[in-house]
């Protein structure tokens, strides 16, 4: 076990490493239990975001996951670190947590996901990327700003990468229901702050429609903890702050672009 010492010195490190993968995840202390966004996995440890003033020894439960790419991993931890946000964009304040115990199939997804992220171009190989197209993202936006940003983005991160995404748009809910049920996506990401119906009620839509329901859902917005509980209670898997970290969620895409297979159309009459 790590002394207080080195628990600080990592703390005081948090945010600084590479782009890692974002998780749900799902924890459980003092009897109540709450859902937001774990990242800077290791194989050890994994970054909560919480504006709970937990002391570091406190002990919780944590459940981490993401469609398609991590069934839920139940793991006991303890609070081994504290990170206040600066109000920088994607600097969010929370906790480290290292892991104490958890279950034998536990261990497996979560060695399976973090060997996948030192192995990827053996990973590529063994899933046929070549032959499968690209990764299909659904951004439900209505501001022209996001979305840019969010296309050049994508076109710059992904330019020296392996992995193929292609990123479509609909500026409000009606418009998204359109493309979803007569095109193909393998995600979908939803403002909460959009014209006439919100992202929530799309949400709770798509749950509704067993074509649709199977399909990850990362909901977005500045509207802060009304948003959150919103548009997870309507069935979205995560939920992210403006403004956002868009470093860690293009690798969480390229993540899954380097796992999937294509989905089938999604026609609904």
């Amino acid at each position: 076990m790590k002394s207080n010492d080195d628990d600080s010195r990592k703390s005081s490190k948090m945010g600084t490493s590479d782009a890692g993968v974002l998780l749900r995840a799902e924890l459980r202390a003092d009897g109540a239990t709450f859902v937001t966004q774990a990242g800077e996995l290791t194989g050890h440890s994994v970054f909560v975001v919480t504006n709970e003033d937990w002391p570091v020894g406190k002990r919780v439960e944590v459940d981490l996951s993401f469609p398609r790419l991590m069934a839920p991993v139940g793991i006991h931890a303890r609070v081994v670190g504290q990170r206040v946000t600066t109000h920088q964009p994607g600097d969010l304040g929370g906790v480290l947590l290292e892991f104490i115990a958890m279950s034998v199939e536990s261990r497996a997804r979560l060695d399976a996901l973090l060997e996948h992220d030192h192995d990827r171009p053996r990973a590529r190989a063994e899933h046929g990327r070549a032959s499968t197209g690209p990764y299909r993202v659904l951004l439900v936006e209505d501001s022209d700003f996001i979305h840019d940003l969010f296309a050049y983005g994508i076109a710059r991160y992904f330019r020296q990468k392996k992995a193929e995404l292609h990123l479509d748009r609909a500026g409000d809910a009606e418009t998204a229901w359109t493309k979803l049920t007569t095109s193909a996506y393998d995600l979908v990401i939803v403002d909460y702050l959009l014209p006439a119906e919100d992202g929530a009620g799309l949400i709770a839509r798509m749950k509704r429609v067993p074509a649709l329901a199977y399909l990850p859902i990362v909901a977005i917005s500045v509207a802060g903890a009304e948003a959150r509980e919103a548009t997870l209670s309507a069935g979205a898997d995560l939920f992210l702050d403006k403004p956002i970290a868009m470093r860690d969620l293009f690798a969480t895409l390229e993540r899954l672009a380097d796992l999937h297979t294509p989905a089938a159309p999604s026609v609904i009459s």
